[in-house]
């Protein structure tokens, strides 16, 4: 466990399980405050070793001031000293939630989730941690947590899912079928999307599966996935090969991002910025758009990206949710289904190398559903149900001005 430093000070341990902690007076002014005084109580009985005492004097501290932000750090630095890491994750949640600039609140909420098992909760806010820290040494600290959460993850997607090896389908090729799969984990200024790679590879795999021949589905993975790249692909090369019986596909692992100020929603390309998104993302708006435009049967968009700004496949120039204006789908023959409803937030599947939507969507089709309305009532309820069982809500979206939407095809299915 970390040891508690009280006062300002902060204790670095060289121990992957030691909690970063900063415990501080700020934004108390001189005078008398009933809160004040609490709180000075609560840091002597924790100084003392009497911590039933500090909990105590710390929660009537807040009942007295409810915006006391050190108050709830020492709680949660408390309540992880003595595994209650439930506890502690409540305090530490409403922390950066409260006030996002905090660097500590991050780190010590980072090693809360890792004890609870939700390492890519626990990775988001070592990123962030990073992010926000200006002191070179700590945020030093923090880099190297972040790298060693990275390989920790990468070292549990290397072992298969479930998913990870598509079925053998008795589908005749449609040779004017067309594919775009885009799948970016790492990022060149914002944090990465851990499984997004695999997410997109393992949708390829299905897709040679499904009927759709190698040489008409093309793939931009990580550094591929430039906005050039992106605009080149949807806005030259489909118009170019698409034909009138094509069935086209395009899917999408990344991060959303929202535009603060209206709402709109982007895709996030490997190089794009939130803090420049109209230069540098390429808005759902003018994707659907593009996709409209295209000579081709029917156009299925599937997205594992969210757009709420706060992670964790998505994020944005002010690190805060943001209230989001959903796009328009004016083309009859444009159909999406994405990961998320509204501002929610995409996760990860707990225990599998892939993104909660995408691990349900390959599943759906594995099980032998075929048409886009099957598809969806059979993974809606289940990543309702299994985000649910992780503490989270996530309800993936179906959207098309298509009457005949939900009989969309994306092979020959059942």
């Amino acid at each position: 466990m970390g040891q508690i430093w009280p006062f300002g000070s902060r204790f670095l341990s060289t121990s992957t399980s030691a909690l970063f902690c900063v415990f501080s007076l700020v934004g108390f002014s001189a005078c008398a405050h009933p809160a004040h005084d609490l709180f000075q109580q609560g840091l002597e009985h924790h100084k003392a070793g009497r911590n039933q005492q500090a909990i105590q004097a710390y929660s009537e501290a807040i009942k007295q001031d409810g915006s006391l932000v050190e108050a709830h750090l020492n709680l949660g630095a408390i309540f992880y000293e003595q595994g209650e890491y439930e506890k502690a994750e409540r305090e530490f949640s409403w922390v950066v939630r409260k006030d996002p600039s905090r660097a500590v609140a991050h780190e010590n909420y980072a090693k809360t989730l890792e004890q609870l098992g939700k390492d890519n909760e626990a990775l988001r806010e070592w990123q962030d941690a990073e992010t926000r820290e200006e002191r070179p040494t700590y945020k030093e600290s923090a880099r190297k947590q972040r790298l060693r959460l990275e390989q920790k993850i990468r070292q549990q997607s290397s072992q298969p899912s479930d998913v990870d090896i598509p079925p053998s389908f008795d589908v005749p090729p449609n040779p004017n079928d067309l594919a775009l799969v885009i799948g970016i984990e790492k990022y060149q200024h914002v944090p990465n999307v851990p499984y997004a790679r695999a997410d997109a590879r393992t949708v390829e795999e299905y897709l040679h599966n499904l009927g759709y021949e190698p040489r008409n589905v093309e793939s931009l993975l990580n550094e591929q996935a430039t906005l050039a790249n992106l605009k080149i692909a949807v806005e030259s090369t489909l118009p170019r090969r698409v034909k009138p019986d094509s069935r086209v596909f395009l899917y999408y692992a990344g991060h959303g991002s929202p535009d603060p100020l209206t709402g709109d929603t982007y895709l996030l390309p490997h190089d794009g910025r939130p803090d420049h998104l109209t230069q540098t993302g390429y808005a759902l708006t003018d994707l659907y758009a593009q996709l409209g435009e295209l000579e081709a049967s029917q156009v299925v968009v599937a997205i594992d990206a969210c757009f709420s700004g706060i992670g964790d496949r998505s994020v944005s120039s002010t690190g805060r949710s943001s209230k989001i204006t959903p796009p328009v789908l004016a083309a009859p023959r444009v159909a999406a289904i994405t990961a998320t409803h509204g501002d929610q937030i995409s996760f990860p599947k707990k225990d599998q190398p892939h993104g909660l939507f995408t691990y349900y969507f390959l599943k759906a089709i594995q099980d032998g559903h075929a048409h886009l309305g099957e598809i969806f009532d059979t993974l809606g309820p289940q990543v309702e149900n299994d985000a649910r069982l992780q503490g989270h809500a996530q309800s993936p979206s179906l959207r098309s001005s298509a009457p005949n939407a939900r009989a969309f095809s994306l092979w020959g299915g059942k």
